[in-house]
């Protein structure tokens, strides 16, 4: 096994060389909070002042649901996991834009102390603009699991959606995301698995060579310390 560091690279190297022009934006969220509350994972968190402005600051005619990210300029949001404040705090304000999101699912999460019940992914299933996505069962590294077992956490997972909501889930992002949390293996499973798309999170703008084979798409972190960097 090759040295995490090693990967991390890979990773830098691929973020910050050239990919051709940029067609679209991914970016991802984990938890919104209020102010006064303490997140579960301050690393992954954005308050919800911040989250409002940053949403303030985007083009909302260019915010898409993901079969239309090859749109020139287009914006998909998304949310992974997912956290009991998203529900609370941020589906709230996107709702009251009218924008598209979506959001990804560890179905071994739900009804567990800080994420959504089932009952919240029903309501939510009654929303139009939202768009569910898979992400494994346990949320664990993929690299470091056999196959079959890779396998049976993106199946199980799309199946258990699909069987909960009556839709079909067409969207995989993989837990961490990272070059060294997926191999190449992992990522040729997601189109084995039925699904259209794959979301990594590779730090970058999405571009016609990513579209081509979307089975990795690069995703933007959203959190307190990247977009105090921004202004926010």
């Amino acid at each position: 096994m090759l040295p995490r560091q090693f990967y991390s690279l890979r990773q830098k190297i691929n973020e910050r060389m050239p990919h051709g022009p940029a067609v679209s934006t991914v970016y991802m969220l984990h938890e919104v909070y209020a102010e006064g509350e303490t997140p579960q994972d301050a690393g992954c968190a954005v308050s919800l002042s911040r989250f409002a402005a940053w949403l303030d600051s985007l083009d909302a005619a260019r915010i898409i649901a993901p079969e239309h990210l090859s749109a020139q300029g287009s914006i998909l949001l998304t949310f992974d996991d997912i956290f009991a404040s998203a529900c609370r705090w941020a589906i709230p304000h996107l709702r009251g834009r009218g924008l598209p999101y979506t959001v990804f699912i560890a179905t071994g999460l739900v009804g567990k102390q800080g994420y959504f019940s089932e009952s919240d992914l029903r309501s939510l299933a009654a929303d139009p603009l939202c768009t569910f996505g898979a992400h494994t069962v346990h949320h664990g590294l993929l690299r470091f699991e056999a196959e079959d077992t890779v396998r049976r956490e993106m199946r199980d997972s799309k199946d258990y959606l699909e069987a909960l909501l009556g839709r079909e889930v067409e969207d995989f992002a993989f837990p961490y995301g990272s070059v060294y949390a997926c191999s190449r293996a992992n990522i040729e499973q997601v189109q084995a698995c039925g699904f259209r798309r794959g979301f990594s999170t590779l730090s970058r703008s999405v571009t016609a060579s990513d579209l081509r084979e979307p089975w990795f798409l690069p995703r933007r972190n959203i959190n307190d310390t990247n977009l105090q960097r921004k202004g926010f």
